[in-house]
C-alpha cells in the first residue's frame, strides 16, 4: 500500500487535490468509484487531457 500525505500549509482545494492524485498515476475510474461511496448526489466527473505548449 502506498501513502500520500498532503502538508497544505496554504490550503489546497478540492480541485487541485484530485488533480494531483490523478497526475501522481490515480487511474481516473478507481478515483470515480470511490468518490461514489460519498453520500452525496448530483455530481459529475469529467477528465480531459490538457494542452501544454500546443503538444498533447
Amino acid at each position: 500500500m502506498k501513502i500520500g500525505y498532503f502538508d497544505c500549509i496554504g490550503g489546497a482545494s478540492g480541485d487541485m487535490i484530485l488533480g494531483s492524485l490523478i497526475d501522481v498515476g490515480l487511474p481516473i475510474a478507481v478515483l470515480k468509484r470511490e468518490l461514489e461511496k460519498l453520500p452525496i448526489q448530483g455530481w459529475t466527473l469529467n477528465a480531459k487531457n490538457p494542452s501544454k505548449s500546443g503538444k498533447i
